[in-house]
Order: C-alpha cells, then sequence, then structure tokens
C-alpha cells in the first residue's frame, strides 16, 4: 500500500421509492506515514463485536504489505 492510507467501508442495504441503495459508513482507517513505516488501524466504530473483527486482520494486512 502506498503511503497515506485507504479506509474500511461497511455496506448496508437500503430502500428508497422502491429502489435499493447501498449506504458505504466508514468504520476504520488503515494508514501509515513512511513507505517502510508502521501501519496503524484507526477503528471509528464503537461496537465492540466490530472492533474485535477489525483487530484480528491487522496481523494479515501487516504481512500482505511486506515484499
Amino acid at each position: 500500500m502506498p503511503v497515506g492510507g485507504q479506509t474500511i467501508y461497511r455496506g448496508e442495504m437500503h430502500t428508497y421509492f422502491n429502489a435499493f441503495v447501498r449506504h458505504d459508513i466508514p468504520i476504520a482507517k488503515w494508514a501509515r506515514n513512511a513507505p517502510d513505516g508502521p501501519f496503524r488501524l484507526s477503528i471509528e466504530e464503537g461496537d465492540h463485536e466490530t472492533r474485535l473483527k477489525l483487530k484480528s486482520v491487522v496481523i494479515v494486512l501487516e504481512r500482505a504489505s511486506k515484499p
């Protein structure tokens, strides 16, 4: 991943006037400040289960980012 970050979203489907519309709600941001710097996960979601799931993928994302 380049320097900067990516936002992690949760998608929800809603019905408006008989049409399905998807709303993307930001729940976390995965970022780093330098190309070789450590990653930082900032969780915006307050739900304990969602926080636990996001923390469990940190190790996978860190390994995937190494060359």
